[in-house]
């Protein structure tokens, strides 16, 4: 509203509008008791026609100037009085449009607020709630909105959080600035239970400009965040799952080389290295080691190990394990509720384990085909922090990696029992079963590489063939078990008089060859002539009984005077064996020369 209007009003409504009337009649009825006086006072003054008439005129003048005014002041206070009715109906139309627009408006309000879905709330100036939605009123643990009026946050929260809501909402209010969707936790006072709710807090201002109060609105995101949880949840377990798939595939390739590696091992001392290597990439644990138990089953020796070193022992007697005792997996975790030092007062720790540094470990039994051959043992180190800690952590040896550990060992228990399989196949194929030497078939093998290398190298190499001299009289004497017993005494003493390149074969029945690499003629027949007599001063014994003295007959021969292949050598060197038979046994024969020209 103007000013203009303002004035009108103070006019309009004052009680001054009563006066004016009674002015008017007060100055009405002076004018007509004036002009009675003024003629009575002409008429005694002036007694001529002349000065009454004067008089008269000034009388009527005088009246003529009061009708006016009075007239005039009769117009003026109708026109005042028109101006006014008008003032005010249109003031009432304006209080009826007013009145109407505000009951609508606070219809719309009421209705918003009544429908609006999510919490409400309008505070004063002072931050108490002037209004709130009945979403509010059930976040607050109320039946209606109204009850909540003239309250404030330190009767609706717990004292913390109304402390900084209050605080929070006289900041807003006092800098006028707006809190736009902040994260905010409410304990609903209906379910008892904690909701979040994104805020946003808005100031509105009165006709003046200022700041009447606060807006707060809030939109319930706990189904949001329990969504955002479990997806964060999910995605974590789903990055975990491919994590450990992916470590689980790696450790299949590594598996799947390892026994690819371990079937192309020619010996287990071999496998034991690739061992080694292969399961110190495979991150079963900070330390591993592989014991095998030896042929008389009384001892595990340590044959590999990985990892970060531990002072175990290398030697250990089965019943020191509680896997073997048991015959299958065992585990023992550090004990936290103890000093690390103290972990060997734990009874299901096993005695082989003497290192005092805080560990997990796990003895898992080797077993191939019913056989158990040795053990798997694993550590996994305790950190120092981690002992001194208040939070126990998780579980190294899960079930997921005791299953990964259970394969690895079973396909390893397996290559191993089949690489020993191999080996004594092997050693069966090329040994001889009664004396250990190895047998013709090694030697016809062996001897053709070694000649191949002489001739490459323009070397010599020595050979023997030996008989024993009337041998036959043994078997018809004292039978074939003391036949037996001189011929495992013979080959004895051929495997301690030969250098470690050298190779001692039996060749058949009482037969016997020497392979001698890098060996000339003279140092060949040096050999064979010491061979002979080391023989012919060995007593041997049978059943209590001393036996007859040995001797031997023994052809010799170089490469590649006596012979350029394996063939022709062999063939002359039993040409010589047979003629130091035909010379009387008990003695060494030279092979004659081969002449090139004479195979012309």
């Amino acid at each position: 509203m103007n000013k203009e209007n303002q004035l009108h009003r103070i006019i309009t409504y004052s009680p001054w509008t009563g006066v004016f009337n009674l002015l008017e009649i007060l100055f009405f009825v002076a004018g007509i008791l004036v002009a009675v006086l003024l003629f009575r006072l002409t008429a005694e003054m002036w007694e001529t026609i002349d000065l009454i008439r004067r008089n008269n005129l000034i009388l009527s003048l005088g009246v003529g100037a009061i009708l006016t005014s009075y007239f005039w002041m009769i117009s003026r206070h109708r026109q005042m009085q028109e101006s006014h009715v008008k003032q005010l109906e249109t003031e009432r139309e304006q209080r009826f449009q007013l009145s109407t627009t505000l009951s609508t408006e606070r219809n719309k309000l009421s209705t918003l607020l009544a429908t609006w879905p999510n919490p409400v709330l309008v505070l004063d100036i002072h931050a108490n709630i002037m209004d709130a939605s009945p979403a509010m009123a059930h976040l607050m643990g109320v039946s209606k909105a109204e009850f909540l009026r003239g309250k404030n946050e330190s009767e609706l929260q717990a004292p913390d959080l109304a402390n900084e809501i209050l605080e929070e909402n006289q900041r807003i209010l006092k800098a006028g600035e707006p809190l736009i969707r902040k994260e905010m936790t409410v304990l609903n006072r209906t379910t008892g239970k904690w909701q979040q709710l994104l805020v946003t807090k808005t100031p509105f201002h009165d006709q003046r400009g200022q700041i009447a109060g606060l807006v707060v609105i809030g939109q319930d995101i706990t189904a949001q965040k329990q969504a955002e949880d479990a997806l964060r949840s999910a995605n974590q377990k789903l990055n975990e799952g491919i994590a450990d798939l992916e470590e689980r595939t790696q450790g299949v390739d590594l598996l799947t080389q390892m026994i690819d590696l371990l079937s192309a091992c020619q010996n287990l001392e071999e496998a034991y290295k690739i061992i080694e290597d292969q399961l110190g990439r495979l991150s079963l644990a900070d330390s591993g080691m592989l014991y095998m138990i030896n042929s008389s089953r009384n001892n595990l020796q340590q044959v590999a190990a990985w990892g970060q070193s531990v002072s175990d022992p290398l030697v250990f007697p089965p019943n020191d394990c509680w896997g073997l005792r048991r015959g299958r997996l065992h585990t023992a975790e550090f004990n936290h509720s103890t000093r690390h030092d103290d972990q060997h007062a734990n009874p299901l720790i096993c005695t082989h384990i003497s290192s005092t540094t805080p560990a997990d470990y796990l003895c898992l039994p080797l077993v191939a085909q019913g056989e158990t051959l040795g053990i798997l043992h694993l550590q996994h180190l305790i950190g120092i922090e981690s002992t001194e800690s208040e939070v126990t952590p998780d579980t190294w040896f899960t079930p997921q990696r005791v299953q990964r550990i259970n394969i690895i060992a079973e396909s390893l228990a397996l290559a191993i029992a089949n690489l020993m399989l191999r080996t004594t196949l092997r050693q069966q194929s090329i040994r001889d079963p009664l004396t250990g030497l190895y047998n013709r078939r090694y030697l016809e093998e062996t001897l053709e590489r070694e000649l191949l290398r002489a001739s490459r190298c323009n070397k010599n190499v020595g050979l023997m063939m030996i008989d024993i001299d009337h041998f036959k009289q043994f078997n018809d004497t004292h039978g074939h078990p003391a036949a037996d017993v001189v011929l495992s005494a013979v080959a004895q003493l051929f495997s301690s008089s030969v250098r470690g390149e050298d190779l001692v074969c039996r060749y058949g029945g009482e037969e016997f060859m020497i392979m001698l690499p890098e060996a000339d003629l003279e140092t060949t027949c040096q050999r064979a002539e010491a061979i002979r007599e080391k023989v012919s001063q060995l007593r041997v014994q049978y059943q209590g009984q001393v036996l007859e003295p040995i001797s031997l007959s023994i052809g010799v021969g170089i490469f590649p005077s006596h012979g350029e292949i394996p063939e022709a050598l062999i063939r002359s060197v039993d040409q010589a064996l047979y003629q130091a038979k035909h010379h009387g046994r008990n003695r060494v024969e030279v092979a004659t020369p081969i002449l090139k020209n004479m195979t012309l």
